[in-house]
Parts: structure tokens; C-alpha cells; sequence
């Protein structure tokens, strides 16, 4: 596989309705990461990259058995280098069908593989209002918000760099809120990562303030701008986090699909 170091209309073939927002936009160079390809004249195959995500991702069609073959030498001279230089000891990925994890479960076969699931969501209305700690303050994530200095600003800082290269492309691109304390970011509803006219929302509360209803009222909020673009919401998580299906939940989201995980001990 060789590495493509600028976006070609090709990759967009690759992209279906099971592919993952946060490897289509590393695919299409609007997040940060690598991508990687069988053949640069005629790309059947792309495994993927994702800084934000920290994992890896197939797209594309199932290949040949020589081809699995060089697969997993690219694994061992390229990705497993790649993945030690970045302190890395678990080597996660998915894939955007039955027919790619059947390829490469036996390529890894000698690996104590484990599988998960990553669920997503969607909605088609949000609710009006949600009560929460009024003692809190709600703030749009705009160019006022990133001029103002905050004791934890990488708290919200790292989350957008790591899936927009930088702030100004988010506040081109992106939005929404946090909930402050004082001069102290505790919770945030972003849209940080999009494709066409789906929007990904992400959550996160520090763990002193949750149980608040904070992440509930800041994704609702984040909801309606979603809807006023007429754009369509989605929402993620791992099967297991019951605290992130429980919001999303609340804010009127049901589960559309679920993507496999795969991974192992390096």
C-alpha cells in the first residue's frame, strides 16, 4: 500500500453508507491523519488514519489473497513502526463491511483479536428545553469564546485540534456550546466533524459536574442549530458507554446502525 499525501476525487468511491464520518473526513483531508491505498491509479482499498478517533479504519472492497498476504506485511513494516513512534500499544480498527472484516480477521489470525461494537444514532426533532444547574453559564463556541482566556482552555482546545487541524477551520466549519464555572470550561457539545449534510455531534463533562444535565441542554442546544442548517444529527458511542446512549437518548435519538470494532494487543 502506498501513502497518498493529498486528496484525488477517487477515494470518494470508496465512501458508502456504512463508512465512519470521522475516516471519511480524514479521507477527504478535512481532519487530521494518514491515509494509505492499494493502488494510487486505481484505488479498490484504503486504510485510514484518524488522529481524533486514535484508530484505524478499511474502506473499500475486499481483495484478493496474494493481496491479504501484503496486507499484513504493510502492517508489520509500516503501521506497527508508525504506531510505536506514537507510544500506541493497541492496534483498533473497523471496517465498512462484513465482507472487509471477514477478509482481515484471518490476516491477524495469529493476534489475540477482540471485537466490539460502536453505536450511531440519529433524530428527527429535538426537544425544546431540558432543565439543568442554572448556576452555570452556557456559552456559543465563537470567536468571543477562543479570544477569552480559561484556567482548563485545553480542555476544549485539544478536542478541536485534534479533529479540525485548528480553530479557525472550526469556527469556519464547526460550532457549538460549553458550560463554564466561573472561569472554568466544565462541559461541551461540539460539532467538530461533518460530511455533506451530517453533522456528528460530541459530549464531554468533567466528571464533578456531571449528573447535572449539562451534557443533556448543551447537545440539545447544538441540536437546534443542527436543525436550523436542515441538516441531519448523528451521535456515537461504544456499546458499553450506557452514560453517552443514556443523552443521546434523552435528546430524542434512536440507533440506525452499528459499527464493528476490532482490536488487539500490539
Amino acid at each position: 500500500m502506498v501513502e497518498l499525501n493529498s486528496y484525488t476525487d477517487e477515494v470518494r468511491e470508496l465512501i458508502d453508507k456504512n463508512s465512519s464520518i470521522y475516516f471519511i473526513s480524514v479521507l477527504l483531508f478535512h481532519a487530521p491523519g494518514r491515509v494509505w491505498v492499494d493502488d494510487v491509479e486505481n484505488i479498490k482499498l484504503a486504510l485510514i488514519y484518524s488522529e481524533y478517533q486514535e484508530g484505524f479504519q478499511f474502506m473499500g472492497n475486499a481483495v484478493a489473497t496474494d493481496k491479504c498476504r501484503e496486507i499484513r506485511g504493510f502492517y508489520d513494516d509500516v503501521i506497527l513502526p508508525f504506531m510505536k513512534e506514537k507510544n500506541m500499544s493497541i492496534f483498533e480498527f473497523g471496517a465498512d463491511s462484513d465482507e472487509l472484516i471477514n477478509m482481515l480477521t484471518p490476516i491477524f489470525s495469529d493476534k489475540s483479536m477482540e471485537k466490539s461494537e460502536q453505536l450511531i444514532f440519529s433524530c428527527k426533532e429535538y426537544a425544546k428545553s431540558f432543565e439543568y444547574d442554572v448556576t452555570y453559564q452556557f456559552v456559543p463556541l465563537d470567536e468571543l469564546f477562543f479570544s477569552c482566556s480559561y484556567e482548563n482552555e485545553e480542555y476544549i482546545r485539544n478536542e478541536i485540534v485534534m479533529s479540525n487541524w485548528n480553530i479557525q477551520r472550526f469556527l469556519e466549519k464547526g460550532f457549538g456550546y460549553a458550560a463554564l464555572d466561573g472561569n472554568r470550561i466544565i462541559s461541551w457539545a461540539i460539532v467538530c466533524i461533518s460530511y455533506g449534510d451530517v453533522d456528528n455531534i460530541g459530549i464531554n463533562t468533567l466528571d464533578k459536574y456531571r449528573n447535572k444535565g449539562l451534557a443533556t441542554a448543551l447537545a440539545n442546544k447544538v441540536l437546534e442549530q443542527i436543525f436550523e442548517k436542515n441538516h441531519i444529527p448523528i451521535w456515537d458511542c461504544d456499546k458499553n458507554n450506557y452514560a453517552s446512549k443514556k443523552v443521546a437518548e434523552k435528546c430524542g435519538f434512536i440507533e440506525i446502525r452499528r459499527e464493528k470494532i476490532c482490536y488487539f494487543t500490539i
